[in-house]
């Protein structure tokens, strides 16, 4: 009865754990090679899981210390980025010509065969920030300068509070 109830309920426990590895590793964005490890682990552990069915306690132990362990690798490796996004994805993009709104000045890049002009992080309003916090949008200040627009904002995060919370903030973000 025992080993039937392990051989019902360890396949039901990676499909749990794989799925939600997997849908973290998905939408944290990270590398494709982190989600290709992730399922890697899965089937080596679950597999090596029923080659060493009866093993000592110390074993098993070792055993979940390493599951637990690779999977922790893998999901640092597959943080969600926090950098600067390029508007575009090849190298040294064409710039546009200047462009004047109301506001300002603005100048973006073309796409690669140059057939859309691209403009990213326009501010739209001002920062939601201090006494505008929980307000509706305020208009955006006038600027002088050319705004380069060839890279979309920063996304706005909030203060770390703790690293489970800031994950899921991460993923949400992304």
């Amino acid at each position: 009865m025992k080993s039937l109830i392990c051989l019902i309920l360890f396949p039901i426990f990676y499909i749990i754990i794989g799925g939600l590895l997997i849908f973290y590793l998905d939408l944290a964005n990270g590398p494709l090679i982190c989600l290709i490890i992730e399922i890697g682990i899965l089937v080596l552990f679950f597999i090596a899981k029923f080659l060493f069915f009866k093993i000592g306690k110390i074993k098993k132990l070792i055993y979940w210390l390493l599951f637990i362990g690779a999977n922790l690798i893998v999901i640092l490796m597959a943080h969600p980025s926090i950098e600067v996004k390029s508007a575009v994805d090849y190298k040294n993009p064409v710039k546009t010509e200047v462009l004047s709104l109301n506001d300002g000045k603005v100048q973006g890049v073309l796409n690669e065969d140059k057939s859309v002009e691209v403009y990213a992080g326009i501010p739209y309003a001002k920062a939601p920030v201090g006494e505008l916090r929980w307000k509706e949008p305020q208009d955006v200040e006038a600027w002088t300068d050319v705004k380069d627009c060839s890279h979309f904002a920063k996304k706005s995060y909030q203060a770390k509070t703790n690293e489970i919370t800031s994950s899921l903030v991460d993923i949400y973000a992304e």
